[in-house]
């Protein structure tokens, strides 16, 4: 089980799209929705297949595709739309979806155990706001912004 982000074209009918989107995202949806066209990002542990025959319910014309691996590419015109899309996949995206992961596993263990992108064992065993408090003062923004996302992910799902 690994959680992966993914992008989504819809074209056509795009009523209900984000609210399922959003049902089975383990990430805030980005995304830009205009008449006949909806185009978002988010990460979910289902395969691109599984995301397929939930949206193929619905008879829509779509695209999904995985992002961040070697066989596709992307990119918008517009480099504020595509930053809103994409920047947060590009900019230490993975390392997310690995925390995210681990997170995922542990609670599935019943372990609880929070695990965090770092190597410093010490660290890992802290709270989640402590760690933050840490990366801010090393300046290591990538991991403030990583758990930051993460504890939010924590208060929207309590």
């Amino acid at each position: 089980m690994e959680i992966k982000n993914y992008c989504m074209v819809a074209l056509g009918t795009v009523k209900g799209v984000k609210d399922i989107i959003s049902k089975i995202s383990e990430t805030p949806v980005r995304c830009i929705e205009h008449t006949n066209v909806f185009i978002a990002t988010f990460s979910c542990v289902m395969s691109a297949n599984e995301l397929g025959d939930v949206f193929d319910i619905e008879k829509r014309t779509y695209f999904i595709f995985e992002i961040g691996n070697d066989s596709n590419t992307y990119k918008i015109g517009k480099k504020d739309i595509h930053q809103q899309l994409f920047g947060h996949i590009e900019n230490g995206g993975n390392d997310l979806l690995n925390v995210m992961t681990n997170n995922l596993i542990n609670e599935l263990n019943g372990s609880g155990a929070q695990i965090s992108g770092t190597t410093n064992t010490q660290q890992e065993s802290l709270p989640l706001e402590e760690q933050l408090s840490i990366a801010i003062e090393e300046e290591n923004y990538t991991k403030a912004a990583e758990l930051r996302d993460i504890i939010k992910l924590k208060t929207d799902k309590d």
